[in-house]
């Protein structure tokens, strides 16, 4: 018998599941052969002989995932106690499952109980048995947390659109010469991670009104169901489609929508994003608090944020709205408190790419910026340093106070106060507003990747590769040339200074001298 640390704390209020009639859906992480993390260190490390060599799911399933004779084994007995199989993940590392609540509780010995009409969790310790052995974790047991939007609205701008404009931004970050040398991100994919769903005439409504051209095109993939549509996210889709596509107007953008949010709907949408492995550069616009999350979920996420960078693909991340202080979430999206101090989910993950909020003065003739400084509600560039992840080696030089992985990475334009302008819906009809929040900084750095991957690839240059690892190698003359170093403002508990630090970290970019230095080596 085979048994997973997960236990659950239920209200006494709750009662149990009906034993029969009601189908559940969970989530299940097959065992590795060989690990993520071996083949996310194979082709990040030059004396490899997969270096920038990046794999195919296919491989993956080769190299990683359970033989097949393992996995037809475990399709069988999961079919011989009554289980159906939803979905097969092409790298075999995870599968969809249904069964009635009876069937899984039976299966893995726990008792499920109702919180209310759509959230449920657990009584007892997950056990693997009758023939379950290749399945590493189950996801759906606990379906109670949940991530929200990271944005923020400028109230003073709503429905006026008085936000920062499509071509101040380019002027300032330094975008307009690399557009000047034809590139506009044609023939490169972006996958935007995001739930419920949106109207995409919202996102075309935009790039007409703002005259940008030529026009992203954007097409839906709904994950794990039919996703219903959700005023709240929706905002931060359109948010997320407009902004990456005003960066890189060439691009191809996949919105990826799960259907549900939490555990095993952030597994499928990731999941789902790398099956598909046409986007190498992913934006994820949501986020909540480290501490929220279980070790399984961890440990699921750990293994697809680990395969993101096997495969090549930067997941770019907003680092948080509330500085060193972390939010936690209903099942809407809204926040319902923060917790102080603490780390962002994902943000604080190794294997992504945290992207901190600045601001800047939309009038100056140059780029100048300073931190988005606050913390909690007040609003603030997320930074700090995870409870969970060790510090990687590239952080190595970071400071000698920073002993664990610690964010953001980069930073861009996020404080509301400087608000950019996005076309949202609210109440049916489309409104121009004027939105903050690292999650307006993100899909910007994301649309900056889309550039890069193209000029790599009309360069016959490999793909770049996670981005991190690079940056944080680069001399200090190249990051005084590539990049602006933020100095001024804080976060709560940090504060910005020369160098990296956990407000801005590296800072923004020099959009043209960052894309030379990173399409040449």
């Amino acid at each position: 018998m085979k048994a997973i640390s997960v236990f659950a704390v239920v209200s006494a209020l709750s009662i149990s599941l009906p034993s029969v009639g009601m189908p559940l859906q969970l989530v299940l992480r097959l065992q590795e052969r060989v690990s993520m993390s071996t083949l996310a260190r194979n082709v990040q490390d030059p004396t490899s002989a997969r270096f920038r060599k990046f794999y195919t799911p296919e491989e993956i399933r080769s190299i990683a995932a359970p033989t097949d004779a393992d996995y037809a084994t475990l399709l069988n007995n999961l079919k011989s106690q009554h289980v159906t199989v939803v979905q097969e993940s092409p790298s075999h590392l995870f599968l969809t499952v249904q069964a009635e609540t009876s069937v899984i509780e039976n299966l893995f010995q726990v008792k499920l109980v109702s919180i209310n009409a759509k959230t449920h969790t657990f009584k007892g310790q997950v056990h693997m048995t009758h023939g379950l052995g290749a399945i590493a974790s189950v996801s759906g047991l606990d379906n109670q947390r949940h991530v929200h939007p990271m944005f923020q609205r400028t109230p003073a701008d709503f429905g006026l659109g008085g936000g920062v404009d499509v071509p101040t931004i380019r002027k300032l970050y330094g975008f307009d010469a690399i557009y000047k040398q034809g590139i506009t991100g044609a023939g490169q994919h972006l996958a935007i991670a995001t739930y419920d769903d949106f109207d995409v005439s919202d996102s075309a409504s935009y790039f007409k009104q703002f005259s940008i051209s030529p026009v992203p095109t954007v097409d839906k993939v709904p994950v794990g169901g039919t996703p219903k549509p959700n005023d709240n996210t929706a905002m931060e889709t359109d948010t997320d489609i407009e902004l990456s596509g005003s960066i890189a107007p060439g691009a191809s953008i996949h919105v990826f929508s799960s259907a549900t949010n939490d555990d095993p709907g952030e597994v499928k949408l990731f999941t789902a994003i790398l099956d598909d492995n046409r986007a190498k550069v992913a934006n994820y616009s949501y986020g909540g608090c480290e501490q929220d999350v279980t070790a399984e979920h961890k440990a699921d996420m750990n293994t697809i944020f680990e395969r993101a960078v096997a495969q090549g693909v930067n997941i770019m991340v907003a680092s948080g709205d509330s500085g060193t202080a972390c939010p936690q979430g209903d099942a809407q999206g809204n926040i319902t408190g923060y917790v102080d101090p603490g780390a962002d989910w994902p943000a604080a993950h190794p294997s992504i790419v945290a992207v901190g909020g600045t601001k800047i003065d939309p009038k100056a003739s140059q780029l100048q910026e300073v931190a988005w400084s606050g913390k909690g509600k007040a609003g603030g560039s997320g930074g700090g340093m995870s409870l969970v992840w060790n510090l990687p080696t590239w952080q190595s030089d970071i400071g000698a106070q920073f002993t664990k992985r610690s964010y953001p990475d980069i930073a861009f334009n996020a404080d509301p106060a400087s608000g950019q302008t996005v076309l949202i819906k609210e109440f049916g009809f489309p409104f121009p507003m004027s939105i903050g929040g690292t999650s307006i900084a993100a899909p910007q750095w994301s649309g900056f990747m889309i550039l890069v991957g193209q000029a790599r690839a009309k360069a016959n240059l490999p793909q770049l590769g996670f981005l991190n690892p690079i940056l944080y190698a680069m001399s200090a003359s190249d990051k005084a040339s590539t990049l602006n170093d933020v100095t001024d403002g804080n976060n709560g508990d940090f504060s910005a200074g020369k160098g990296w630090d956990a407000v801005t970290g590296w800072g923004s970019l020099h959009a043209s001298s960052l894309f030379t230095y990173l399409t040449t080596h």
